[in-house]
C-alpha cells in the first residue's frame, strides 16, 4: 500500500489534513523498492557444464563444455571471459556466472538437485541494431539525460524500440541502451537515451561493476538542428554519400511516421544547393547535386557518413 506523508505522520493517499502540512507521496518508498535489482534470466543456449551422469541435462549432456576445456581434468572449467558464437547478435557472449572447480574436481556444485563439476553461463554482449555503428567501447556513456526527462527513460525493452525512438526524434544521432542492472545509478530497470551527439564523454558500468551499455550512432548522419542550416559540407572525418547510397541514406534520417515529398532522389545541377547528397530541412526531399562548386542558399543539409 502506497503511503503518504503529511508532516511526519504516515497515512494512506488523501486522508492527511491539510492543515497538518504539504501532502508528499512517499516516492522514498519507491526508491527504496527498486534498489533491489532482480534476478537476471539467462538464455539456457548460452551456458556451458560438465556434470554428473546426465543429471544436469539442461540443454544436451556436458552442453558446450568444450568452451571451459573440453574433457581434461587440468583444463576443465578454464572458462574464457568471452566466446565467439552466433547465438548472439553481436556474435560475441561473456561470462555472467561461473560455479564449480576449476580442477576437475566432482560433484564440486549442486544446482537444481543435480551434481556438476563446473557450470558456466554466458549473456550475449549488446550490439547495435542494423543501420548503426557502436561508439566507443562497451560501456560508452554521454553525460546527462539526452534529449529527454531523466525519468522518460526507463519504458522500453529492447535496443530495437531504442532505435526506434531515436529514429522518430530529428534531432537524435546516436543512443545508449544499458540492459537490465546495465547503468549502476538504476538498478531493476533498463534505459533508453537518445543525444544529439555520438561522441562518448565518459564510461558507465552496471550494477555488477561490470559494462554492458552500448551506445549506437548512426551509420548515416547529417546535421539536421536549425544549426545545419546553410552548411555546404560535412564535418571534418565524415565523407559524403555516393548517389547510389543517397536515397537509402536520406530514407534512414526521416523521422518515424514522415516521408519525402518527392518519393524517389532527384538527379540535377544546381548553384543553389550543397554539393553531392543532400536532404531539405523543411519538406524532407532528398537530391544528388553534380556541381562541386555549389553554394547552400537555402535549407538544405548534406548527409554524411561515419
Amino acid at each position: 500500500m502506497l503511503l503518504s506523508v503529511c508532516g511526519v505522520v504516515a497515512c494512506e493517499p488523501g486522508t492527511c489534513d491539510a492543515d497538518e502540512g504539504v501532502l508528499l507521496q512517499a516516492k522514498s518508498l519507491i526508491r527504496k523498492h527498486k534498489q533491489t535489482p532482480p534476478t537476471e534470466e539467462f538464455d539456457s543456449r548460452l551456458s556451458a557444464y560438465w556434470d554428473t551422469g546426465t543429471c544436469g541435462a539442461e540443454v544436451a549432456d556436458d552442453y558446450h563444455w568444450a568452451w571451459c576445456g573440453g574433457t581434461k581434468a587440468s583444463e576443465s572449467g578454464n572458462c574464457p571471459t568471452t566466446i565467439s558464437t552466433d547465438i548472439c547478435d553481436s556474435g560475441v557472449a561473456e561470462l555472467a556466472e561461473f560455479h564449480g572447480s576449476t580442477t576437475g574436481i566432482i560433484n564440486s556444485y549442486t544446482r537444481d538437485g543435480c551434481n556438476y563439476y563446473w557450470h558456466a553461463q554466458y549473456r550475449c554482449t549488446p550490439s547495435c541494431p542494423a543501420g548503426w555503428d557502436q561508439k566507443g567501447a562497451l560501456g560508452a556513456d554521454i553525460g546527462g539525460c539526452g534529449l529527454q526527462g531523466c525519468e522518460e527513460r526507463y519504458d522500453l525493452s529492447s535496443r530495437i524500440e531504442c532505435a526506434a525512438r531515436c529514429d522518430a526524434t530529428w534531432t537524435c544521432q546516436a543512443f545508449s541502451w544499458a540492459p537490465l542492472n546495465g547503468d549502476r545509478n538504476h538498478p531493476g530497470v533498463e534505459a533508453c537515451t537518445i543525444y544529439n551527439s555520438d561522441v562518448p564523454t565518459g564510461n558507465l558500468t552496471g550494477v555488477d561493476g561490470t559494462a554492458s551499455q552500448v551506445l549506437c550512432g548512426r551509420s548515416f548522419w547529417a546535421r539536421l538542428g536549425s544549426e545545419a542550416i546553410g552548411t555546404n559540407t560535412c564535418p571534418a572525418g565524415m565523407e559524403g554519400i555516393s548517389q547510389e547510397d543517397c536515397w537509402e541514406a536520406g530514407q534512414r534520417l526521416l523521422p518515424t511516421g514522415v516521408s519525402s515529398d518527392e518519393q524517389d532522389l532527384k538527379l540535377g545541377s544546381w548553384n543553389h544547393v550543397p554539393p553531392g547528397c543532400i536532404v531539405r530541412h523543411g519538406n524532407f526531399n532528398i537530391l544528388f547535386n553534380s556541381n562541386p562548386t555549389a553554394t547552400n542558399t537555402d535549407d538544405w543539409v548534406p548527409i554524411c557518413s561515419n
